[in-house]
């Protein structure tokens, strides 16, 4: 995952650097709600909750690596972590820690990650966890880049 396949020279890495900061960036999912994530309600704390798609595969048909995560909603006050993973193995490629107080998501916001360059066509999947243990809920959209 960590590079373009047949991309190897000094020159192809000039050209993905160039492709990384010049394309138009994308979003997913675009002109619909954003993916919702559960965390699990065990009775306790900081487990990840179930995996859930995000992107199906098949969805980005170039090589792609994402560069924020778009929060959309969160159903509770707490502190949250993200993980989220490529491919039909699920190969952990970002982690992501955010929170909400005082009952707003007045703060919500796009946290940027950065990732391993992604196969096309993988899937992405995330799970969520939080200190609390109410079966919390985020929305979230993704930005990307294709190379």
């Amino acid at each position: 995952m960590s590079h373009i396949s047949g991309k190897e020279t000094a020159f192809d890495k000039a050209q993905i650097l160039d492709e990384h900061f010049h394309s138009e960036q994308q979003v997913y999912p675009t002109l619909a709600d954003g993916i919702t994530l559960t965390a699990v309600n065990d009775g306790g704390t900081w487990t990840l909750g179930t995996v859930t798609q995000i992107i199906p595969a098949g969805t980005i048909t170039s090589d792609f690596d994402l560069h924020f995560i778009s929060l959309e909603a969160i159903s509770d006050n707490g502190v949250y972590e993200l993980v989220l993973y490529a491919g039909d193995s699920d190969t952990e490629i970002a982690r992501a820690r955010f929170s909400r107080e005082g009952g707003s998501d007045g703060a919500l916001r796009s946290i940027n990650v950065i990732t391993p360059i992604v196969e096309a066509g993988s899937r992405i999947r995330g799970a969520l966890a939080t200190d609390a243990n109410d079966g919390e809920t985020v929305t979230l959209s993704l930005f990307y880049h294709t190379y």
